[in-house]
């Protein structure tokens, strides 16, 4: 006899149609180039990345993340 089982269901209510940024938007959004973000990609220093269909995607919650580790404090 086979089980059958449902696989675990993931809250999708939070995800919008806007939920990746493509390069240009992310590069607008840090005030840099397109081509600063490849040579980053390219190094591995940047923000991580999803290639999708040939196509390069930014997680926002990566660009966030990204940008509040670019944070520093004044020393006092």
């Amino acid at each position: 006899m086979k089980s059958t089982t449902t696989p675990p269901q993931t809250d999708h209510s939070k995800i919008t149609e806007k939920s990746y940024l493509t390069e240009g938007e992310v590069a607008r959004r840090l005030g840099m180039s397109e081509k600063w973000m490849q040579k980053c990609r390219y190094e591995g220093t940047g923000i991580p990345f999803y290639k999708m269909g040939g196509r390069i995607r930014y997680a926002i919650k990566d660009v966030l993340t990204w940008e509040a580790g670019c944070r520093f404090e004044p020393s006092a």
